[in-house]
């Protein structure tokens, strides 16, 4: 190694790796020239659809270190943005399975943040927070009460705007980080959800449940 430098990029956008290459008289670094031209083509593509990509809205983002926090504020803005229920259903890529004396604990702290949520917003109707011990048992209960189920595929779900009637009552979907996987998919949808999309780009859990309640509200509830 010649040096390094502070900034971490990724091919010649690297400052120490562009001095190396043309210092041998190369234009760029043969391990990227060695790529299949089909690979080439992807990523030239995957650059000209990076516009579209990152749509008209410029936003900052802020990291969060903490996952439990984290969980707990999802929770809090689904009630804020009007959540009537929250289940939590195990999926094969959960990353935290919760059982018995533990899973408890987890409702009760999840409840009594819904509880001061409904303080801090205003409402006056706190939604239940609850847990299914199956996939299917908790995306049934869900649609109990005649509720149009909506899943988020960013791959073959319908523009959110088209797919939804006009009015709910609505089920939400939100997958775990990964996504679900093919099997899950195939269950929801044959149990009555719909695929719909809110865009080209990959949601994070967090960001879909949020993103997804919102959406609702603006084009079905009272954010009209």
């Amino acid at each position: 190694m010649r040096g390094i430098t502070p900034r971490r990029e990724q091919g010649m956008a690297d400052p120490v790796l562009a001095e190396m290459v043309h210092s041998m008289g190369l234009a760029e670094a043969p391990h990227y020239a060695a790529v299949k031209p089909t690979i080439q083509s992807y990523r030239r593509r995957w650059v000209e659809l990076a516009p579209d990509r990152d749509g008209a809205i410029d936003t900052k983002r802020v990291e969060v270190s903490d996952p439990a926090e984290m969980t707990r504020q999802i929770k809090a803005k689904a009630v804020e943005l009007g959540a009537a229920a929250i289940v939590l259903v195990p999926a094969a890529r959960s990353v935290v399975h919760l059982d018995g004396v533990r899973r408890e604990r987890r409702l009760q702290r999840l409840q009594e943040t819904a509880v001061s949520a409904c303080c801090q917003c205003g409402r006056n109707r706190v939604p239940d927070v609850r847990s299914a011990a199956a996939l299917r048992q908790g995306l049934e209960s869900a649609l109990g009460a005649g509720a149009f189920g909506v899943l988020f595929d960013p791959y073959t779900g319908e523009p959110v705007a088209a797919a939804l009637p006009t009015k709910g009552p609505f089920a939400l979907l939100v997958g775990p980080e990964g996504g679900l996987d093919a099997s899950e998919l195939s269950l929801a949808t044959r149990i009555g959800y719909h695929p719909v999309t809110l865009g080209p780009r990959i949601l994070r859990t967090e960001t879909a449940a949020l993103a997804g309640l919102t959406a609702l509200q603006l084009l079905c509830g009272d954010m009209r």
